[in-house]
């Protein structure tokens, strides 16, 4: 009889069944891995798109019941008193920095973000910034890693219902990238601020070169008409300011031997034509005409009095129904090391001498013998305004030149120490209930024909930070930095520009 004998499993069957379990559970597990990221990727990406609509809601009845927005260009100033919609640092957020009266500072409020893998871009703009009304664009950007934007817009056309005026302060280099807002319970204060500009404008012998330091008869190489492009262009710009509420004055000190032609303040906006044929006179009104050393201290001292006397006109002429705000700047550009000094001679004392005062006939001997008094004189730097007399000779009495022309020295650089103290100090006016006027300085050298330790120099004498210190190599070297002054004057001034707000 046969019997019925139960047949197990070899180890090779049961590896091979092992492998196929394994191969079946690899599949299984990485497909509910891939759904569960697919998810978890969906679930995020829905989650941001629903928190940026949000802020954005939120964004609009902000901007809806404000009394005062300003579109800025970011929120590395954080003004006082204002809150703010911006980016964090690494732009992983969109942040409300609201304003605490109470501890005096800003706390921020995470509006969308982070999330791993997304970044932000955010925007302000006014279809037209030349109009004063109380519309504003707003946008929100995503960023992922995979290379996906989105982007999220509103437009409240003019739904800012509570606003005085809503203003633009970006540029297309520089694009509003925050909006400060104000909503609490204020009245409008009529201030008019004054902006006073002098632009020390280095136009020396130098400046008929090329960039390199070669000579050249093509124009449009030569340094001095890459700087009246640029200037010109920077007065343009600063026209463009449409606001009532600010008066903007620029003077040209152009300076070489010394700095005689310094011109007179005219306002950017309506006398725009006659500050633009201040550029065009100078190098006697041609490019090819500078000429001169670097009396680099006597321009600083020629702005110095000229912003002293700007302002303390303005203090003296203050209107009786507005509430009046000055500022002064000082652009200062230079293409070399200085070469010269403004002196005067003053006398100090005198002693007796001895001189004949009676000659024998033949002139060759001394009869009589007397005393006359001669004066003895002292140098000193000449701090005081006016024009000076172009020459090194001594026997000037009024104020003339040290220095060769060729070279600079120890006592040229002290004399530029002394003038930027002035400078970089306070204006003496009188008759000002305000906070003390001082001058903010930028300083730009033009070319590598400046040396680093002369920049250096100018900078520690008036008190100027690395910041606002800039090398221009180039034509769009210098539109760059002309740029950057200027969006640096309006991050300095905008929350005085138009509507200036106070609380109840």
């Amino acid at each position: 009889m046969r019997k019925n004998l139960k047949k197990g499993f070899t180890l090779l069957e049961l590896i091979v069944v092992m492998t196929i379990i394994a191969l079946i559970g690899g599949s299984v597990t990485s497909l509910l891995v891939f759904g569960y990221d697919v998810f978890g990727k969906a679930n995020q990406d829905f989650q941001v798109q629903a928190d940026m609509r949000l802020a954005l809601e939120n964004t609009n009845r902000m901007i809806r019941y404000a009394n005062a927005m300003f579109a800025v260009p970011g929120t590395e100033y954080l003004d006082a008193e204002w809150n703010y919609i911006g980016l964090n640092e690494d732009n992983t957020m969109i942040i409300n920095y609201e304003w605490d009266s109470v501890n005096e500072t800003h706390i921020q409020t995470p509006m969308v973000g982070p999330y791993e893998g997304v970044t932000f871009n955010i925007g302000f703009y006014k279809e037209d910034n030349m109009e004063k009304d109380n519309s504003i664009q707003v946008y929100f950007e995503m960023y992922s890693n995979d290379g996906t934007v989105r982007r999220f817009n509103i437009q409240t056309g003019y739904e800012a219902l509570n606003s005085l005026q809503v203003v633009d302060y970006g540029t297309e280099l520089f694009p509003a990238t925050a909006l400060a807002y104000r909503s609490d319970d204020f009245h409008f204060e009529n201030y008019l601020l004054k902006v006073n500009i002098t632009l020390i404008l280095d136009v020396s012998g130098s400046m008929n070169w090329k960039l390199n330091g070669d000579s050249t008869s093509t124009l449009s190489l030569r340094r001095n008409y890459i700087l009246k492009e640029k200037t010109r262009g920077l007065i343009e710009s600063f026209a463009l300011n449409t606001n009532d509420d600010i008066e903007i004055n620029i003077a040209l000190v152009p300076f070489s031997t010394s700095g005689n032609n310094v011109k007179v303040f005219r306002n950017v906006k309506t006398e725009k034509a006659a500050l633009l044929s201040d550029v065009d006179s100078l190098c006697n009104g041609n490019y090819y005409n500078c000429s001169g050393g670097t009396n680099t201290g006597d321009g600083m001292r020629r702005a110095y009095y000229s912003l002293l006397s700007k302002s303390q006109y303005e203090i003296d002429n203050m209107s009786t129904t507005r509430d009046t705000k000055i500022k002064n700047y000082n652009i200062f550009l230079t293409d070399g090391d200085t070469t010269y000094r403004s002196i005067f001679q003053f006398q100090t004392g005198s002693y007796n001498e001895s001189v004949c005062v009676r000659w024998n006939k033949r002139g060759n001997s001394c009869l009589e013998w007397g005393t006359q008094e001669v004066p003895t004189y002292e140098t000193q730097f000449f701090t005081d305004n006016g024009n000076i007399t172009e020459s090194t000779s001594t026997i000037y009495t009024g104020p003339y030149l040290g220095g060769n022309g060729s070279s600079t020295s120890t006592t040229n650089n002290n004399y530029v120490a002394a003038i930027g103290a002035m400078l970089g100090g306070v204006l003496p006016v009188n008759n000002y209930t305000g906070d003390e006027l001082y001058v903010t300085n930028y300083i730009i050298g033009f070319t590598s024909s400046v040396s680093d330790s002369a920049i250096n120099f100018i900078a520690t004498s008036t008190d100027t930070p690395t910041e606002r210190i800039y090398r221009a190599s180039s034509g769009d070297d210098l539109a760059l930095s002309f740029t950057e002054i200027q969006l640096s004057i309006t991050n300095d001034t905008w929350h005085f520009l138009g509507p200036s707000l106070v609380g109840e």
